[in-house]
């Protein structure tokens, strides 16, 4: 049995405290807990503009029994819900209408946008720029394509070009046979080289330059004699070999730019010293115990390059001259394997 409840006093207007916003972390009820069933509700007071009706009096901090409090907290939450799609519809009426793109011109702002200038198109892009960091800079390399005829591999795999063809005359010696020559001759064909080849051995040239290129016109063959030698520019070179077997051309003709002489010993001996001295470039696929002294003493070779000289494979050669020596594997593919047959010498 529960005696007359002593009202509180309401605050006054002026005197009532500061509302104090309600802690985000921790939601609070919008009703707080009586302390004992039946006991009267305590509304926190919340400023309005609105009529002092129930809810609005509830919210004034009078004390009202716990059905009336609970109908002035659903009044309190329609009239916000309310307040707020008021708001919202009056936002939409006033937001201005897209204009329509019907008819816009690719490329061109519609009227009315910021972005249109004086001719009516769209302003450029800022891209910006692009930033990196020092490590992924590190990765970035420059490629470069490889320049001139790749003659093989060196032992990290990588294709070595040498200048084959050059704007000045180039002469180059081979001391090997016919299958290293004719390797070298289908890789400058692959360069829209001009072949004119002098052989004493006419037989292992001739239908060469038809089975690789398809035409008569890019490899023509001379049994002897001095052939004329066709121009050269850097877009088709030329090239002539001279493959005579063990004896030297007596008088070789002069070249011009872009043109260039390959001479073919088929052995090394004290007579071709005078050619290995006079070229630009020596390849030699393996030496004999002959050949390879004579190449060590004409060419001013170390001991081991000597030694080399004699163990190396059939498919290597060795090039000397442009300031230096290296031993290449000539890295035959299938089509070449099928044009000049295996390694030989």
């Amino acid at each position: 049995m529960t005696g007359p409840q002593e009202e509180r006093p309401a605050y006054p207007a002026a005197a009532r405290p500061a509302p104090q916003p309600p802690a985000p972390a921790v939601p609070q009820p919008a009703v707080p807990y009586p302390a004992a069933p039946g006991a009267p509700y305590a509304v926190p007071a919340v400023p309005d503009s609105r009529p002092a009706t129930a809810p609005a009096a509830a919210e004034a901090g009078v004390t009202v029994s716990a059905p009336a409090a609970t109908q002035a907290a659903a009044a309190l939450a329609t009239a916000t819900v309310a307040r707020a799609t008021g708001r919202a519809a009056a936002a939409a009426t006033a937001a201005p209408q897209a204009p329509a793109t019907t008819g816009t011109v690719y490329g061109q702002a519609p009227p009315g946008d910021p972005r249109r200038g004086a001719a009516g198109r769209l302003a450029r892009l800022r891209i910006g720029s692009h930033t990196v960091s020092r490590a992924g800079l590190a990765r970035l390399k420059v490629s470069t394509a490889v320049a001139g005829l790749v003659l093989g591999v060196d032992r990290n795999r990588t294709p070595v070009p040498i200048r084959f063809f050059r704007p000045e005359p180039t002469r180059i010696a081979l001391v090997g046979g016919t299958w290293a020559a004719q390797l070298v001759v289908l890789r400058a064909l692959a360069l829209s080289a001009r072949v004119v080849v002098v052989t004493t051995d006419p037989a292992a040239w001739y239908g060469f330059g038809e089975r690789v290129t398809g035409h008569d016109d890019r490899l023509l063959v001379h049994p002897g004699g001095q052939p004329d030698l066709p121009p050269g520019n850097p877009q088709q070179p030329a090239l002539l070999v001279q493959d005579l077997g063990l004896t030297a051309a007596a008088a070789p003709p002069l070249l011009g730019g872009w043109q260039t002489r390959l001479t073919v010993l088929r052995r090394l001996d004290q007579s071709a010293v005078s050619t290995v001295q006079d070229s630009q470039l020596v390849l030699m696929q393996r030496l004999d115990g002959l050949e390879a002294p004579l190449a060590a003493s004409t060419l001013r070779l170390p001991a081991h390059s000597e030694q080399f000289l004699q163990v190396m494979a059939h498919d290597m050669v060795a090039v000397m001259g442009d300031g230096g020596s290296r031993y290449l594997w000539l890295a035959q593919t299938e089509i070449e394997r099928h044009f000049t047959g295996p390694p030989s010498r």
